[in-house]
């Protein structure tokens, strides 16, 4: 939170609490073999698991081999 000056008639002022928020992105790459280690093993976020058991599915790949 912050104070913002909040001007008002007559020559008269307050001070407004402003609440302030900020988030933190990082992107990394990472090479397939990796990425699907981690899936194998559950570490990956479960909608691109998801993502990548359909895709899998719909080209019928090898799941032993995969």
């Amino acid at each position: 939170m912050f104070k913002k000056i909040d001007v008002k008639g007559r020559g008269r002022m307050g001070f407004i609490k402003v609440p302030k928020c900020s988030v933190k992105i990082t992107l990394e790459e990472k090479h397939p073999i990796e990425y699907y280690k981690m899936l194998l093993k559950g570490e990956c976020p479960p909608g691109a698991a998801d993502l990548f058991k359909q895709m899998l599915h719909q080209s019928e790949a090898d799941f032993d081999r995969v």
